[in-house]
């Protein structure tokens, strides 16, 4: 007859945690009462909270809302954090010209040249605003669907019914 060697240390361990929930008698979990009103909680703010997300989602996403933002964060951090350093100038100067492009970015049009030469180096900056655009207007991808649309439609022929009229 062989003998058994006693547990190890680990294999002792791991026993033990078993053993004491084979002890245990399970009993049935019922729903804590103060647990529904939370669960009603959760349930009434989830469509009012995913509709804000959307909205941040959707608006975050717009290239001038991200400019502004960032030209914010820059304008707050060379104000409130980077005070009395060399770099307060040109963050807050980054920030502030963030935000100016984001305002009238859209309605900026012109060219920009930098030469060199023998006489040195010689700059151009042309800048030309458009008018802002009336509450009525159509927007420029509105545009763009719209002469897709009349490029795609036939065009009656010579000739026909509509041209007797």
């Amino acid at each position: 007859m062989e003998k058994k060697s006693p547990p190890t240390r680990s294999q002792a361990r791991k026993a033990a945690p078993r053993a004491q929930a084979a002890a245990k008698p399970r009993a049935r979990t019922a729903a804590k009462p103060e647990a529904q009103p939370v669960a009603k909680l959760k349930a009434s703010l989830a469509a009012p909270l995913e509709r804000f997300g959307r909205w941040i989602g959707t608006t975050v996403s717009r290239p001038k809302v991200r400019t502004v933002l960032v030209g914010v964060a820059l304008i707050l951090i060379g104000t409130l954090l980077v005070t009395h350093s060399f770099w307060t100038f040109p963050i807050v100067g980054v920030g502030v010209l963030m935000v100016v492009v984001a305002w009238v970015g859209s309605r900026l049009e012109g060219s920009f040249s930098l030469d060199w030469g023998e006489l040195g180096a010689g700059f151009e900056l042309r800048a030309h605003f458009k008018a802002p655009p009336r509450p009525g207007d159509p927007k420029p991808d509105d545009l763009e669907e719209l002469r897709a649309l009349l490029a795609a439609t036939p065009l009656p022929e010579r000739g026909s019914a509509t041209d007797e009229l």
